[in-house]
Formats: C-alpha cells, sequence, structure tokens
C-alpha cells in the first residue's frame, strides 16, 4: 500500500492487490447478467411500450437494475399528462 498526504486531512492511498479471487462460477455470473438483462428489455418492450406513450417517454439509459427515462409535456399539467394507460 502506497499513501500520500494531499492536505491536513485528506489523503490519497494505492493499494496493490497480490492476488484476487473471484468464488463466482463464470456460468453462474453469465446467467444472471443474461437473465436481468432479459427481463428488463421483457418489462420495456412488453409493458412501457404497450402502456404509454412513448412520444412522450424517452428512454435515456439503464444499467441492471435502474433505468432513466425523460418525460415530455407541460411541466404544469400535472403529473399524469399523457401518462394514460393505453389497451
Amino acid at each position: 500500500m502506497d499513501d500520500q498526504k494531499l492536505g491536513d486531512d485528506v489523503y490519497a492511498v494505492k493499494m496493490y492487490p497480490e492476488t484476487c479471487a473471484c468464488k463466482t462460477p463464470l456460468n453462474v455470473a453469465y446467467f444472471v447478467l443474461d437473465n436481468a438483462k432479459y427481463w428488463y428489455l421483457n418489462f420495456i418492450y412488453n409493458f412501457m411500450n404497450k402502456c404509454f406513450d412513448m412520444d412522450k417517454l424517452h428512454f435515456v439509459e439503464g444499467d441492471t437494475d435502474s433505468a432513466y427515462w425523460a418525460v415530455s409535456g407541460d411541466e404544469n399539467a400535472g403529473i399524469k399528462q399523457y401518462l394514460l394507460f393505453r389497451y
């Protein structure tokens, strides 16, 4: 481990690990990631696209456990504008 004092209460620390151990088999890790992607896309395509007006929603970015959406419209019209359930 190497450290450097940057200020009165501020330090920069660099660690040099000698070994790295992964206790999860790769096939389990790949399955979990693939399964998460499946359900993530399943939710977007089979729920969001069918239930909401996608002209007013824009998928910005997402990760395995999060999604960021941009919603357009009049900010003074309330939270339920253009988000009515479509049949």
